[in-house]
């Protein structure tokens, strides 16, 4: 598991690509794609993996207790990664709400993180 040093501006900016937000550096909107970060699921023992999960240890502390619930099932923290429906059986929820409390979830993440980037506090 990756430890909370201290992140890179840049680790940051491919969290938020990873995500396709709309502060990332690359963004394009992109309805009904998969998240970028899915490729990385598979790969949990990848440098991309570790950076993509250092960057969201270090700013979950600022989600909602089931917002990081969802997301640490969704990215296979301290488990195997869990799809949406699987998530959603395990709070009680359908797949589509999970979809919805996920992508909410990052785009709390991606202003914290935008602000983090541009310098503030």
């Amino acid at each position: 598991m990756p430890n909370n040093d201290q992140i890179t501006k840049e680790d940051a900016l491919f969290y938020l690509d990873m995500i396709n937000s709309k502060y990332g550096p690359t963004y394009k909107p992109k309805r009904g794609q998969s998240k970028g970060y899915y490729p990385l699921l598979k790969e949990k023992d990848s440098k991309e993996y570790n950076r993509f999960i250092r960057v969201y240890v270090y700013f979950k502390h600022n989600l909602k207790e089931r917002e990081q619930t969802i997301l640490n099932l969704q990215y296979g923290i301290n488990s195997n990664v869990l799809s949406l429906g699987e998530i959603g059986e395990s709070i009680g929820v359908t797949s589509s709400r999970v979809s919805q409390l996920r992508n909410r979830a990052e785009r709390r993440l991606a202003s914290i993180i935008r602000d983090y980037v541009n310098g503030v506090k």
